[in-house]
Parts: structure tokens; C-alpha cells; sequence
């Protein structure tokens, strides 16, 4: 009985169907194939590397759109801290405005406090000056009452 390759099915490649025949092809020069158990045990190797390489395959296909979900979560991670940046941008500007303003209410309330305290200051300087101030408007009085007379 020859060793004849089975026909090729729909969904395999052709790297597939010409590794089938030179794995026919060494198995058949080193012993050949005589019964029906040992073809099925070739066709059992077989379907264990079609299976396989299947496996990888779709293994391969997995990693490949993990990696791509991946690139897509660090966008998305990179976007979300764009956002929060900006977020956190514009909360500060509210700051810095509402400090300003914070500070001109400072200001215009330190300016009030200064001209009330300028005038109690006169105040109590004149209070405690006064006699000083009455004695010498009397003394600047007294010698013009005097220059009138005189003359």
C-alpha cells in the first residue's frame, strides 16, 4: 500500500498541505505505513500540529488585540489626564481670581483703618497737646491785642 497524501481541506494554507507531504514523506522512507492503525496515528500526529498551530495562531491574534486594546487604554489614561490637568488648570485661575480680589478687599479695608487711625492719632495729639497749643494762641493773641493798642 503507497502512502498518498490526503486531499487538501478548505481551511487549510498551502504551508500546511506542504507540510503534510514532507511529513508523509519522511515517515514513509524511514518505515512504511501498513496498517490502518498506524495511518491514523500519522493522522492523529497531524491533527495535533494542525490543532496546534491553530492555538498559536489564534493566541497570536489575542496578544495582538490585547496590545491594541492596550495602546487604546494608555490613549484613553493620557486623555483622562489632559482633562484632569485642565480641570485642575481652571479650579487654580478661580483661585488666583478669587485671591485677588481677596487681597483688593485688603487693601481698600487697610486704607479705611489707616485714615481712622491717622485722624484718631491727630486727635489725641491735639488732646495732648492742647494746653501748649491754647498757651501759645493766647501768647500770639495777647501780643497782637497788645501791637493794637500800642499804636
Amino acid at each position: 500500500m503507497g502512502l498518498e497524501p490526503h486531499p487538501v481541506r478548505l481551511d487549510q494554507s498551502d504551508g500546511d498541505h506542504e507540510a503534510r507531504h514532507f511529513y508523509l514523506a519522511r515517515n514513509s522512507a524511514a518505515e512504511p505505513v501498513s496498517t490502518s492503525a498506524d495511518r491514523a496515528l500519522v493522522d492523529l500526529k497531524e491533527a495535533q500540529v494542525t490543532v496546534l498551530r491553530q492555538i498559536g495562531e489564534a493566541v497570536a491574534a489575542q496578544t495582538r488585540r490585547l496590545e491594541g486594546l492596550t495602546v487604546k487604554v494608555d490613549d484613553v489614561r493620557e486623555r483622562l489626564v489632559r482633562l484632569e490637568a485642565q480641570e485642575g488648570g481652571k479650579l487654580l485661575e478661580a483661585v488666583r481670581a478669587d485671591v485677588k480680589c481677596a487681597l483688593a478687599r485688603i487693601d481698600e479695608l487697610e486704607a479705611e483703618r489707616d485714615r481712622v487711625a491717622g485722624a484718631a492719632a491727630f486727635w489725641a495729639w491735639a488732646a495732648r497737646h492742647a494746653p501748649w497749643l491754647a498757651a501759645g494762641l493766647g501768647a500770639f493773641l495777647a501780643g497782637l491785642g497788645l501791637k493794637t493798642e500800642v499804636k
